[in-house]
């Protein structure tokens, strides 16, 4: 593959996992917005809008994971791995404090955008784990 081509193509993956991003962090505050009204019909949609604003972003880092070297692959699928276990530790931690009732049952998107933190939290502890010097 010629360079420029490669470099047109990490562009555009760039791009696409920006644009994922956003629509990820968006998607959920429309979904809000629709969930609050008393249409059904509405409601119908919010859920269609906030499970699918999360699609493209899982999309995206499969097309990472798959077309990328297996540098890039290691990386993410580290981070992948291990926020996964953070996120079993987090919803573990909300049901059991709540079970105790030391807190009242957290708001689902609370629990999701801690979720989501910790995703990007092991993302840039695994690149940096993997690219510093042995």
């Amino acid at each position: 593959m010629h360079p420029d081509e490669r470099f047109k193509k990490s562009v555009q993956g760039f791009y696409a996992y920006l644009g994922s991003l956003v629509l990820a962090g968006a998607g959920p505050l429309a979904a809000s917005a629709l969930a609050e009204k008393g249409q059904p019909s509405l409601r119908v949609l919010a859920v269609i809008v906030g499970v699918g604003a999360w699609i493209p972003l899982m999309l995206v880092i499969a097309w990472v994971i798959r077309v990328g070297d297996e540098f890039v692959a290691r990386i993410h699928l580290t981070a992948l791995a291990v926020s996964f276990a953070g996120s079993l530790v987090i919803v573990s931690l909300f049901d059991w404090l709540a079970r105790a009732e030391f807190i009242d049952r957290p708001p689902f998107m609370v629990v999701w955008i801690s979720m989501a933190v910790f995703w990007v939290v092991a993302l840039i502890w695994s690149k940096n784990h993997f690219e510093r010097p042995q």
